[in-house]
């Protein structure tokens, strides 16, 4: 996991992932964002953290 460098802390949870987004639901909101700008390993499930680069996994499904 990356250094965050965002001052505001930002976690969500990955819903569903489509062809090129991933589906998170953060503050009960569904946010789309770039398939790009999430860790590898990543699944719905997974709870996730935005560390200023990419959304990575805070604490796995399961």
């Amino acid at each position: 996991m990356q250094d965050n460098k965002c001052k505001v802390k930002r976690t969500g949870v990955i819903v569903r992932f489509e062809p090129d987004t991933a589906v998170l639901v953060i503050d009960d909101k569904e946010i789309h964002v770039p398939s790009a700008k999430v860790s590898p390993g990543v699944k719905e499930g997974d709870e996730v953290m935005w560390t200023g680069g990419e959304w990575c996994v805070s604490s796995p499904s399961g």
